[in-house]
């Protein structure tokens, strides 16, 4: 009988590796795998039940306890890792332990979206099987990761044609969406680049990622009104004079954007969030003068860009509360050398104040043109409070201008001349209400004073200029600020560090004889050592 339990027992064993094999090779074999499973374990069975008194005998031996000792050992391990996944899988963390935080988001963006008060769907319109799809994914699921308000969907454009046409967009496109909200960011990823440069292009995007999913969680869409009337650049103005793309940047980023004529009256601000005024070439009448009076006293906000052909009335206006525009042009020889303009101001990182929450962390360079000095000349009063934005490069570099007829020949006049930097935009603060005694000391937060951002030129916000570096940052940077939208403001992702170790030859010799040879004869070394002591035991 013991011959032939054993000989089925090696039957039993011989049923469950087929029946593993062919569970895995043929389609619809699961009934038979269950019968072949129940074989072989009622061989197994038989065996035990024939040869009870040999395992009661051996059950007894050292190397029996040991080898018992051993299998407990391994199945509590295994278990606790089992109960640890479990805990894990419910309630994780995790750690990022590279230098730039590659792998994690950035505290911002997580405090956005561990604050987040409405239900957001991301959707991304993405062709599967490129790199950038494959990152782009993995990092847009982090999204979900930190609040349970985030949908992703996936949609591969190729395939899922009804979901394009749903949404009537261009492929490589990302549509977020929240109640009857929604905004989309279309991606330039026509042309294939390095796997390193698809990582970085992910990270950089981020920004946009985060402001979307901000802006359309948020039930009030602010309003920005452009300032008509005046010869102002248009809105409406196609050309590379115009100021068309302005429209289409601030409505992705859920602002209501629209022109207003002063001549209406003063109640035509009364919904503004924050006014810009866009080189103003036309003299103003002293009913919109007293206007735009009336809306800095009820705490406005306004964005002023003026250049060389900016009408007085408007540089008055701005001079009445210490905020003086120079009559002059800032000569750059840094762009001077490579194209051979001289009023092509460069604005570098050196130049931002890194103290403002406008410029703080900006490092994109700006390029103007024709841009004008300004400062503010009048003694700070209690209810008043000015700062710089950016300046330009010191002297040599970089000059006011006064004598504007002859700027090829430029030369700094001492006394007459600004040395730099120049100041070509700064924001200034002013409390009507502690001006005016009704309250003794200025709030902490800016949301109860009027502000007004100037910026000594207006061409870098044209058409033809918006999309260069950083201009259409600076300028969303500052419609944010103004409109207190503070946490959709841009900060650059820090950019990834290389590690590159160089190992010479002796250093690659080393580390080949120790991965291929001495480490794997250690652990071959120490198993015969631990087996032949087991079996003298």
């Amino acid at each position: 009988m013991e011959k032939i339990s054993k000989i089925l027992a090696l039957i039993g064993v011989l049923i469950v590796v087929v029946g593993f094999v062919l569970n895995d090779i043929l389609i619809d074999f699961t009934a038979y795998f269950n019968i072949l499973m129940v074989l072989g374990v009622s061989t197994f069975v038989f065996f035990i039940l024939c040869n009870f008194n040999i395992l009661k005998v051996f059950s007894k031996k050292k190397t029996t306890r040991y080898g018992a000792t051993s299998v407990l050992g391994t199945l509590i391990f295994v278990s606790i890792l089992i109960v640890i996944n479990m805990i894990a899988h419910y309630r994780w963390t995790k750690i990022d332990f590279t230098r730039e935080s590659r792998h994690s988001l950035p505290s911002t963006t997580v405090n956005i979206l561990e604050n987040l008060q409405n239900d957001v769907t991301i959707t991304s319109f993405l062709s599967k099987g490129t790199e950038f799809q494959k990152k782009m994914s993995v990092f847009i699921n982090k999204f979900s990761e930190y609040t349970d308000k985030i949908t992703i969907v996936h949609v591969d454009p190729n395939v899922d044609t009804i979901m394009v046409r749903k949404y009537n967009i261009p492929f490589q496109t990302i549509v977020f969406e929240s109640g009857d909200r929604s905004y989309r960011i279309e991606l330039d990823i026509s042309t294939e680049v390095k796997k390193e440069d698809t990582i970085a292009k992910v990270r950089n995007i981020h920004s946009l990622i985060t402001n979307a999913v901000n802006r359309v969680s948020k039930a009030k869409k602010k309003k920005v009104y452009f300032l008509a009337g005046h010869g102002e650049n248009s809105l409406y103005d196609k050309t590379g004079a115009g100021a068309s793309n302005i429209i289409n940047h601030l409505t992705k980023m859920n602002y209501v954007v629209d022109s207003v004529s002063l001549l209406k009256g003063k109640k035509v601000l009364d919904d503004c969030d924050v006014l810009v005024i866009l080189n103003p070439k036309k003299p103003f009448l002293k009913e919109e003068l007293a206007i735009l009076d009336d809306y800095i006293v009820r705490n406005g906000k306004m964005a002023i860009f003026v250049d060389t052909d900016t009408h007085y009335d408007i540089i008055k206006f701005l001079d009445k509360y210490g905020l003086h525009v120079n009559t002059d042009i800032i000569i750059d020889k840094t762009i001077a050398l490579q194209k051979g303009d001289y009023t092509t101001p460069l604005i570098t990182k050196e130049g931002y104040n890194q103290k403002h929450n406008i410029t703080k962390g900006f490092r994109e360079s700006i390029f103007l043109l024709g841009a004008r000095s300004i400062a503010f000349t009048k003694e700070f009063q209690p209810w008043q409070k000015y700062v710089y934005l950016a300046k330009t490069q010191r002297y040599p570099v970089s000059w006011a201008e006064t004598n504007v007829m002859d700027l090829k020949n430029a030369v700094l006049d001492q006394g007459v001349d600004i040395p730099g930097p120049v100041q070509v935009a700064g924001i200034f603060t002013y409390d009507a209400a502690l001006a005016k005694g009704d309250r003794q000391v200025t709030p902490e937060g800016d949301e109860d004073v009027s502000q007004i951002a100037l910026f000594g030129d207006s061409d870098f916000i044209t058409n033809r200029r918006f999309n260069y570096s950083g201009n259409a940052t600076l300028f969303s940077n500052t419609i944010n600020f103004l409109a207190r939208e503070m946490d959709l403001i841009s900060v650059e992702t820090p950019a990834a560090i290389g590690s590159t170790i160089i190992l010479s030859e002796t250093d690659k010799a080393l580390l080949n004889y120790f991965s291929i040879y001495i480490f794997p004869t250690i652990v071959f070394i120490t198993g015969i050592v631990v087996w032949l002591r087991r079996r003298n035991l």
